[in-house]
């Protein structure tokens, strides 16, 4: 984001979305916005570009439908590194509104109850490109997956269902349940948002080809 597009509120980091006269959704964004339908205004806009006009609201929403409202953005976003500090401001420095538990949906709770205290988690992602994130899953093989599309010449399948490696890696670190954020499983993944600081004794390996079929 620019700095000429940033400015700072109480609440932290947002922008302004302008509503343009020729916008073809101009009336129902407005109409939206005026009767505080933070769910119908988002919708109006597609994958990862939900996250600026989140931003733009997020201040004005009450911490029951700001965790809803955040977790279906997250879940439209398909690569959160470049917005890192972004969304570290709205998962973790924003964490003292409270309810994040709201993220879940009622399957999602009844798995996040039956967690132990302390709990494995893995992330697949490139080896030393990116910052670890703070999406992590309790699944080596959704892992895996991951650091295979994310590899810096990615993992491709070969004949005999051999892999090439690439450079993907696959972390796996220990984590407290009380400082995990929540359970996500819209997607199958069996997500953990997690800060990596609250991960513990990261170990690194190559994805291992059998755990991807």
């Amino acid at each position: 984001m620019k700095t000429s597009d940033r400015r700072k509120a109480k609440g932290g980091p947002f922008v302004t979305i302008p509503i343009l006269p020729d916008d073809p959704l101009r009336q129902h964004r407005l109409e939206a916005l005026s009767k505080g339908a933070w769910g119908d205004y988002l919708i109006t806009f597609n994958g990862h570009e939900c996250l600026r006009p989140f931003l733009s609201i997020q201040a004005k929403m009450p911490d029951n439908e700001y965790w809803p409202e955040l977790a279906a953005v997250w879940q439209h976003a398909e690569f959160a590194h470049p917005d890192r500090d972004l969304w570290e401001f709205l998962f973790f420095k924003n964490r003292d509104r409270g309810g994040a538990k709201a993220m879940m949906n009622k399957a999602e709770r009844r798995a996040w109850s039956t967690l132990p205290k302390t709990f494995t988690v893995y992330r697949g992602q490139q080896d030393g490109r990116h910052r670890q994130g703070f999406s992590w899953t309790l699944s080596l093989k959704t892992a895996a997956w991951f650091a295979s599309m994310r590899g810096g010449d990615r993992m491709k399948l070969v004949t005999a269902g051999r892999w090439k490696q690439g450079r993907g890696i696959v972390l796996a670190g220990i984590v407290k349940k009380a400082d995990a954020l929540c359970y996500l499983n819209n997607r199958g993944e069996e997500e953990i948002l997690v800060h990596p600081r609250w991960v513990h004794k990261i170990s690194k390996s190559r994805p291992v080809p059998t755990i991807l079929h």
